[in-house]
């Protein structure tokens, strides 16, 4: 009897360029496998710890706007991500920092 199990498997890109070239347009980490689509929260704040960006979907990234103020300054910018692993009940969190060019 083999068991196959899923491998957690992602990165967290640290800079994109919201800039209109259809490259690079959209901060999101980038889960291959292992990952619980249904139990995702990520969260992005200025510097003052403002929230700026939610998304609970992991297909949904911060394209770099804050409402309807449209696309925010250079700069970095923190975030955190919280979600859970398809194999078992273990809950990730992780925290960084993004930094936007234009």
């Amino acid at each position: 009897i083999v068991t196959v199990e899923d491998v957690l498997t992602f990165y967290i890109p640290n800079t994109f360029t919201p800039d209109g070239d259809n490259l690079n347009q959209m901060f999101s980490p980038v889960f291959t496998s292992g990952i619980d689509p249904m139990n995702f929260h990520m969260i992005i704040f200025d510097r003052w710890g403002n929230i700026l960006f939610e998304s609970f979907n992991p297909q949904v990234g911060w394209t770099g706007t804050y409402g309807d103020q449209g696309i925010v300054e250079d700069g970095t910018y923190i975030w955190s991500i919280e979600f859970k692993e398809t194999m078992s009940d273990k809950k990730h969190t992780h925290n960084g920092h993004v930094t936007i060019l234009k």
